[in-house]
């Protein structure tokens, strides 16, 4: 990954990391610049300095880094030397019944209950007699179902806390990566495709360690190996429920390094073209699978591989403006379609208390793809909606880009609204994923506090503080959780950040509209019909205003030479350094005296 050579906004080599780091020192990561962490970017935190004339947020986007940062790694891994031994027979039966009846990604059926349980019983029977029947990929199969299992008991036990829920699952899955290297480098069929899975759909838990990434990545080599992604040939004579459990397997294990792939901006390992296997309308007697809800998932990541490929790829970042609005407006109309396509029992309303109207495992199910649905909206516009980003196409005289960049401003906003809105619903355990309590949240309030930067005068922005205040609110009660055990301080900070902001930045003999100040619950996914109008032409007022100055004093990116040759700017993000050291001090731009209210 390379590092440009850009300090105090001159622009550098595209070879000058060397320069700056010893290239055995390099700790960063490759995020794409469409990704959550891209506010914390070079260019996004030098639009936030100077959008609020202060280096204040420089230190608040590098906490951002290093707090996620510790998450991504196994704090101090070794090898296990002795095994952790099976659970006691009763417990065992436990937690395979916790797994199957209240995990999440349960509703993939990448393991067949039946199977499972009787190759579970045989092993009990006579465990020596067992262990010769799969070896490594067995042994790493049941573990992981445990680990994923003992949480779902856990979490409903209230004398249990999280950290002490989430070292005893550990210990099982521990057991499961103790035998990694040889379900990878020695002999494995389809159980190990399985347990590998299942690994990266639990570490997409809150409280485990980020390595979803490596073991994801894994699984899709492996199955690729195995020809998981081509229809089976008839020649191979396998029985409808294998077929079944082949292909469901197979687009499970598509769903989630689609997501991966996506929310990191990397690039994805699979490749749409050369898939062959069918999405199956049914599933084997006995399984777990929820049909319905898994095809509309599937439907999801394959939008997002769109995404990925058609926006965000380095090969769309060169397209023209014109194409690049074309491209929105398809895969914006394509996630509309899918989203007005949800069944009543798999769509959210903000009204709703939670998991005690549906069973855990279906509401999440429904979290799920109103929390992805409205995160790919909010990707779809991003190219269009960060400055950062969208200073690179430099057509801000152009009336149908900028009429774009006000619509994805208000589609981001909107989406941002829903998301937010929704976490009063959701419960958080150690059997939360990740994807619920922290990225699509944190994904949210980003855009939101961008937005409000970016149009501080609007009638709906105390409504919108708002909700920043009760985005901060659930990651205070991630933090209450899991005793200070993950603690993001951003949305805290950010928020003050903007609401000092907006306080400096009111109109001149001007009152706002009052907005409620604490959301509605069952409020309108668009901005509301008495306001809209108006909040429209107040976007465009202010975007003008915004464009005009940038005109007059220069815009904050033209010595960056912004093109595809600089996408490693816009996607290295430092995980470990000091945002401040690496500026300098920022130096406040002087006020003009006849100041608009968004400068």
């Amino acid at each position: 990954m390379q590092m440009e050579k850009e300090v105090d906004g001159l622009g550098g080599t595209a070879d000058g990391e060397e320069e700056v780091i010893p290239l055995q020192k390099v700790n960063w990561e490759h995020h794409g610049p469409w990704s959550w962490v891209s506010v914390c970017s070079r260019p996004g935190v030098r639009w936030v300095c100077e959008r609020t004339k202060s280096d204040e947020f420089s230190e608040v986007a590098s906490g951002l880094t290093r707090t996620w940062s510790r998450r991504l790694k196994m704090k101090r891994y070794r090898p296990l030397q002795i095994k952790y031994p099976d659970p006691a027979l009763a417990l065992a039966w436990k937690y395979v019944e916790g797994y199957f009846e209240q995990s999440y990604d349960a509703v993939f059926g990448i393991v067949h209950r039946p199977s499972f349980e009787a190759r579970l019983h045989a092993h009990f029977e006579n465990p020596t007699a067992a262990a010769q029947d799969d070896g490594p990929s067995w042994f790493a199969l049941r573990n992981i179902i445990f680990a994923a299992g003992s949480r779902c008991v856990l979490a409903a036990d209230p004398t249990v806390s999280f950290v002490q829920a989430e070292v005893q699952a550990a210990q099982y899955f521990q057991n499961a990566l103790s035998v990694f290297s040889e379900i990878i480098f020695g002999h494995s069929g389809f159980t190990a495709v399985q347990a590998l899975a299942l690994m990266a759909f639990y570490s997409e838990g809150l409280g485990s360690p980020a390595l979803e990434y490596p073991l994801c990545t894994n699984a899709v080599q492996l199955a690729q190996a195995r020809g998981l992604h081509r229809e089976p040939p008839k020649s191979w004579g396998l029985s409808a429920s294998d077929d079944l459990n082949r292909r469901w397997l197979w687009w499970a294990i598509y769903c989630l390094e689609k997501q991966i792939a996506f929310r990191s901006g990397r690039p994805s390992l699979i490749d749409d073209n050369n898939i062959s296997t069918t999405i199956p309308t049914s599933a084997p007697p006995g399984s777990t699978n929820d049909v319905e809800a898994f095809t509309l998932i599937v439907r999801h990541a394959q939008i997002s591989s769109q995404i990925s490929h058609r926006i965000m790829s380095v090969k769309a970042f060169k397209q023209a403006p014109a194409q690049v609005l074309d491209t929105v407006h398809d895969i914006h109309n394509k996630l509309q379609e899918l989203l007005h396509s949800l069944p009543a029992d798999l769509s959210v309303d903000p009204s709703e208390s939670g998991d005690s109207r549906r069973p855990r495992p279906r509401w999440t199910q429904s979290l799920y793809l109103h929390f992805a649905i409205h995160g790919s909206l909010m990707a779809t516009h991003i190219i269009l909606f960060y400055p950062w980003i969208a200073a690179r196409f430099g057509t801000e005289s152009d009336p149908v880009f900028h009429n774009q960049v006000l619509s994805s401003s208000k589609t981001i906003a909107n989406s941002a609204r829903q998301i937010i809105r929704i976490l009063r619903s959701v419960t958080t355990d150690i059997a939360a994923p990740a994807w619920l309590t922290f990225y699509y949240p944190m994904y949210a309030h980003i855009n939101l506090f961008v937005y409000l930067l970016k149009f501080p005068s609007l009638s709906s922005v105390l409504g919108d503080l708002a909700l920043l205040d009760m985005c901060t609110g659930h990651f205070g009660h991630i933090e209450h959780v899991t005793n200070s055990d993950i603690s993001f301080h951003f949305p805290r900070e950010s928020a003050a950040l903007c609401l000092k902001f907006i306080k400096a930045n009111q109109p001149q003999g001007r009152e706002r509209e009052t907005a409620p100040g604490t959301p509605q619950a069952g409020a309108n996914p668009t901005l509301h019909s008495n306001r809209s109008r108006n909040d429209l032409e107040d976007i465009d007022s202010q975007l003008t205003s915004s464009a005009s100055r940038d005109l007059t004093n220069g815009n904050l990116f033209d010595a960056m030479d912004i093109d595809v040759e600089s996408w490693n700017i816009f996607s290295s993000i430092d995980i470990t350094s000091d945002l401040t050291a690496a500026f300098g001090a920022f130096v406040p731009v002087e006020k003009e005296t006849n100041e608009s209210s968004t400068s």
